[in-house]
């Protein structure tokens, strides 16, 4: 996650966050601007792919 790998993400257009703790790979799409700790507090308010 963002906060675990302290990326940059200045000049993103779109975050894509990966949920490991479910059987298949979960992946939320989100704005840059995102607060932190968003998606992992409210998931079932994003969109998720599973991949």
């Amino acid at each position: 996650m963002r906060r675990g790998t302290k990326q940059d993400t200045e000049g993103a257009h779109a975050l894509v966050f990966v949920d490991l703790s479910v059987g298949t790979a979960a992946f939320y799409v989100t704005s840059p601007d995102v607060e932190p700790g968003a998606v992992e507090q409210h998931a079932d308010s994003w969109n998720r792919f599973a991949g």
